[in-house]
């Protein structure tokens, strides 16, 4: 329920606010671009629910990449990420900088920090096992 009205509050900020004008150039009454409107929510929707059934099919992160993977596996794709492999390296030594600039400037705040993220790993090795077993 909760991504049907993520949808339908996507239409209507984008939708209404930001669209109508221009619908309304081409459209002669206000009831036909009620009745546009309204079939747009409905495609919206339909798209919606395609979109849970699909990660409701293949329960993995990674949105429509995932869903091309299992369609259409021998299709080539020779590109990672954009600007690869200089933007994912630059990425991980900006990320680098940061992680040692904050522990050098709240040490305590950061070994908190590091507490909080080591006591995950074993909540999540408890989950991997528990997929793996599944």
């Amino acid at each position: 329920m909760d991504s049907i009205f993520l949808v339908i509050g996507g239409i209507v900020g984008s939708g209404i606010f930001m669209t109508t004008g221009f619908i309304a150039e081409y459209l002669p009454s206000p009831l036909m671009i009620l009745i546009v409107w309204l079939l747009g929510g409905f495609f919206a929707i339909c798209g919606a629910l395609a979109f849970a059934e699909l990660g409701a099919m293949y329960p993995r992160a990674g949105g429509q990449y995932i869903y091309l993977r299992f369609k259409q596996p021998e299709t080539p794709r020779p590109y990672k990420a954009w600007g690869y492999p200089v933007l994912p390296v630059l990425f991980v030594f900006i990320n680098l900088g940061v992680f040692v600039n904050t522990i050098w400037a709240q040490p305590l705040q950061s070994l908190i920090g590091l507490v909080i993220l080591l006591a995950g790993i074993p909540a999540f090795l408890y989950w991997q096992s528990k997929d793996k077993s599944a």
